[in-house]
């Protein structure tokens, strides 16, 4: 998604402030300074013109001034369809496979990627020197650190789900296994037969640009097997561990949802018998962040087996999302109010533009896949902060509108929060609102998967 040029420098870890984000700022800096210097030229040569040559030198002088803007303009569109295609359709593994080494453990992974207030962090004692505060404690971080030693995790791999016209992908995710404990507990609800079956999994989707190792994903997968639910980590095709599918796309609403539906069937039937043992699809769950989270919610309503799903700051449109960053962008050089005027057709040039490497933007989408789920009121979550300045607060509220009509299919709860992390404001709330973050995810995976959530959501 496009940031905010004045964001570009605090909100975004190394490498995602790309030359695609930098050149649209100089270009449109460039841009922005031609017109004011064309914009006073040709003031100047129309009062020239009026006053030696009359009416006729008027009327050119004013032609002129006309034809002026909507040049501009479409040089506008194509600067911002070249930048726009950089940034929202060409993969860059830089960010794409960003702290995938081979070498590193659930253990070790978590200080080997970048963190809010602390950049990237080696080990503990740069968190113990006060780096995280006052977003969140040293104190957490020493506590995953522990909890991730004593329960450490795996690569695995699986296929995409196969479905005609989308190709297949090799995949890959952490499992991240709950305590030994967890797994024996008693899940209320279960049948005897079933006490030793293995526990609830939550297939857990990155967003835009990330992978499974970013700390997004690390942070809730931490707090969710704390919890005492199995966590699968997915990476979608040409991201983290996940193989090269050779289209050099980020794919949104076309083969995403495969992906994440087919470490779904994998958590489901466990093939390769890694994942404790095949599971009723009633306890494999989906969560996401951001296009991840967006991703979630076109696979909910595809499989109607899934239970539940948590969604964390997701896009209701693709190109809503683009447009906002591109607005933000264009303001930054005094342009952005010209922003209704082409960015509509910008972004039917990106459609175009990815359609032509065979990707359908478009394929999937809530407002086409929500509408398929049966009449059972499967509970879905949402939750957004009001100061996100990548994904608009509106995003969530056009969602929950677009739900109230759905409300025979499903159960929607939503949580509003407001807040940054060290100038991050996108997909933060499980940070900045750590312990009521918990509590309310405690609570809905508790009632999705029917177990009992007084001993696993009450921390000390």
């Amino acid at each position: 998604v496009l940031q905010p040029a004045h964001a570009l420098s605090v909100q975004l870890p190394p490498g995602e402030s790309t030359a695609a984000g930098i050149e649209l700022r100089a270009q449109l800096s460039e841009l922005g300074a031609l017109g004011d210097s064309a914009g006073a030229s040709a003031s100047g040569k129309a009062g020239r013109r009026c006053s030696g040559k009359g009416v006729r030198g008027c009327s050119c002088a004013v032609l002129s001034l006309m034809l002026f803007p909507i040049g501009m303009c479409i040089v506008i569109v194509h600067i911002l369809t070249h930048v726009g295609t950089q940034r929202f359709l060409d993969m860059d593994d830089s960010e794409s496979r960003a702290y995938t080494d081979w070498n590193l453990t659930i253990e070790t992974l978590m200080f080997n990627t970048w963190w809010p207030g602390c950049g990237l962090v080696m080990n503990m004692s740069e968190f113990e020197a006060g780096c995280s505060e006052p977003c969140y404690s040293a104190d957490l971080m020493l506590e995953m650190q522990t909890f991730n030693r004593a329960n450490p995790g795996m690569v695995v791999n699986f296929s995409s789900r196969e479905v005609e016209g989308i190709p297949t992908a090799k995949l890959a995710a952490w499992w991240l296994p709950p305590p030994p404990h967890a797994r024996d507990r008693r899940w209320w609800g279960w049948l005897p037969a079933l006490w030793n079956a293995p526990p609830p999994v939550v297939v857990l989707q990155h967003g835009f640009m990330r992978n499974s190792n970013y700390y997004t994903q690390q942070m809730a997968a931490f707090m969710l097997r704390r919890m005492g639910f199995g966590v699968l980590v997915n990476n979608f095709r040409d991201h983290g561990y996940s193989d090269d599918s050779g289209t050099g796309t980020y794919q949104w609403g076309d083969a995403y949802p495969f992906d994440l539906l087919g470490a779904w069937d994998y958590a489901v039937s466990d093939p390769d018998g890694k994942l404790a043992g095949a599971r009723r699809p009633a306890h494999v769950g989906l969560m996401g962040f951001s296009k991840g989270a967006f991703m979630a919610i076109n696979a909910f309503g595809l499989e109607p087996r899934v239970p539940g799903v948590w969604a964390d700051a997701p896009p209701f449109t693709p190109q809503v999302v683009f447009k906002h960053g591109a607005e933000e962008m264009m303001s930054v050089v005094g342009l952005r109010p010209i922003a209704p005027l082409v960015l509509d057709n910008v972004w039917d040039n990106i459609v175009d533009r990815a359609a032509e490497r065979g990707i359908s933007l478009n394929r999937h989408l809530p407002q086409s896949t929500l509408p398929l789920g049966n009449n059972t009121r499967r509970p879905i979550h949402i939750n957004a902060n009001e100061d996100d300045d990548v994904v608009p607060i509106r995003e969530m509220e056009s969602l929950l509108v677009f739900l109230q009509g759905l409300e025979e299919k499903y159960n929607t709860t939503s949580w509003r929060t407001s807040g940054t992390c060290h100038g991050r404001s996108h997909c933060v709330d499980h940070l900045t609102h750590h312990d009521e973050y918990d509590k309310r995810l405690c609570g809905f995976w508790s009632h999705v998967f029917g177990v009992g959530a007084e001993d696993r959501c009450s921390r000390k």
